[in-house]
């Protein structure tokens, strides 16, 4: 007897290039910064690390947890056009890096519109805008980084840690951003303490 729900049940995978796709098109098709691209597909890369297929390498780098894999992905899909990258300059001279999803990034996308996968990161990427600015999803990165894989768990460790790695800490926020990462179950209660 076959199960007509087999669909259902086998486990879903996705490739990187997937994943930056599904970021952007759950942040309204536009991702602006680099950074903040790199952190999300961080702390999304753990939640969903089961479906994902070519896992990218995290390296402390100096705004937080930075992979190279993801650097390379993008471009690709900037030189395959589901992706469109534009800067802006802030008014205190900064060059920005905005991402859009282009129409046929769109489509790539679609197939994804009822999966499991994509309503997962629809709650992450959810919970993240009601919970962070842009300035915290990079201090949440590298809090997680510091807390799982330098295993640092008090915050004098963690901002210690965070020195050495040459990462600016707002110490004041280490308590809020350990509790959006038990939310997110991004770190466990062990963990948190």
């Amino acid at each position: 007897i076959m199960n007509n729900n087999k669909d259902d049940e086998r486990e879903e995978h996705i490739l990187l290039s997937d994943l930056i796709l599904l970021l952007l098109a759950n942040k309204n098709d536009k991702i602006e910064g680099r950074t903040v691209l790199q952190k999300l597909v961080y702390l999304t890369s753990i939640n969903i690390n089961n479906m994902l297929v070519n896992k990218p390498n995290f390296k402390p780098h100096y705004y937080g947890p930075y992979s190279y894999d993801v650097a390379l992905t993008l471009d690709q899909l900037i030189n395959l056009g589901f992706v469109e990258e534009y800067t802006k300059k802030t008014s205190d001279g900064i060059i920005t890096y905005i991402y859009n999803l282009t129409e046929d990034g769109k489509k790539l996308v679609d197939k994804y519109s009822n999966k499991k996968i994509n309503k997962t990161l629809c709650k992450m990427i959810d919970k993240l805008d009601k919970n962070t600015n842009s300035n915290e999803l990079i201090q949440l990165a590298k809090i997680h980084y510091i807390i799982t894989n330098i295993k640092c768990i008090n915050n004098n460790e963690i901002i210690k840690t965070a020195e050495m790695l040459g990462w600016e800490l707002n110490p004041s926020i280490i308590d809020n951003m350990k509790r959006i990462l038990k939310e997110l179950e991004l770190i466990d209660n062990d963990e948190e303490k």
